[in-house]
């Protein structure tokens, strides 16, 4: 058994218990989220906790929450809900979700060569099929939900980010402020481009999630968001990352 099948095993088996469980219990789909502690996985709790606590730093924070990087909707759908219980009634306080809904749209050479292993190639992390309608139906059911019954707390910006992210900012025009950039594009380009048209966005107090630093498989975000600060600061930025976990990889709080 090479290096890498070994460390995936334990999640293999994990997987496996996970999918006895929901083939043999009597608890219907509803039930199961509403006791989800029972059924997910520590690592994506784990990462759940790290987005609250993260979201808790910009609470009283003026302006929308960007986030980069749908993919099957997590992290957008966790930003939205905690918008919802703790600023219920800030109108402003929305969350612009950005993908392909096709994958990757491309790699460049600063992203390094394919690794098909970890899905880094062309489309690589695709969602599947159904996300985008899979997205629109669970927004649906949180608007149930939601305080304010007139104004939408997600909106779902698709295409290829270097083209959306300057018409998106464009059309917002100069009274976008961002609150958590929260970038999880994996690439060199798109981070780029996102750095460079929303981290001038960014209100004081706020946070930029990089949830890839510092990780080997997409060394091309590393490379951007150094570059990016360098060249703008002179220096790479401090990132700060939670001792309990290791995704998100850190997080920079926005103090210029």
């Amino acid at each position: 058994m090479s290096d890498l099948s070994e460390r995936h095993e334990p999640e293999k088996r994990q997987r496996d218990a996970l999918e006895k469980l929901f083939s043999q219990t009597q608890l219907s789909p509803f039930d199961l989220f509403r006791n989800f502690p029972v059924v997910t996985p520590r690592f994506n709790l784990a990462r759940f906790l790290a987005h609250y606590e993260i979201f808790k730093k910009i609470i009283d924070v003026p302006g929308v929450i960007v986030d980069l990087g749908v993919y099957r909707g997590s992290s957008t759908f966790t930003w939205a809900k905690l918008c919802e219980i703790f600023c219920p009634t800030d109108i402003r306080k929305t969350v612009v979700g950005f993908d392909t809904f096709t994958g990757f749209a491309k790699l460049s050479a600063e992203d390094g060569p394919e690794n098909p292993e970890q899905d880094v190639i062309e489309g690589g992390y695709f969602g599947g099929d159904s996300v985008e309608c899979d997205l629109a139906l669970a927004q649906k059911a949180m608007n149930f939900d939601r305080h304010l019954r007139h104004k939408d707390r997600i909106q779902f910006v698709k295409g290829d980010v270097c083209e959306t992210i300057p018409k998106f900012v464009e059309e917002r025009g100069d009274g976008l402020r961002i609150s958590l950039l929260n970038l999880d594009l994996d690439l060199y380009e798109p981070t780029a481009v996102a750095l460079e048209h929303m981290v001038p966005r960014m209100a004081r107090g706020g946070i930029i999630v990089v949830d890839e630093y510092a990780v080997d498989t997409f060394g091309g975000e590393s490379r951007a968001v150094d570059e990016y600060f360098i060249r703008c600061f002179g220096k790479r930025p401090r990132v700060v990352k939670f001792p309990w976990h290791s995704n998100p990889t850190g997080y920079i709080e926005v103090d210029w």
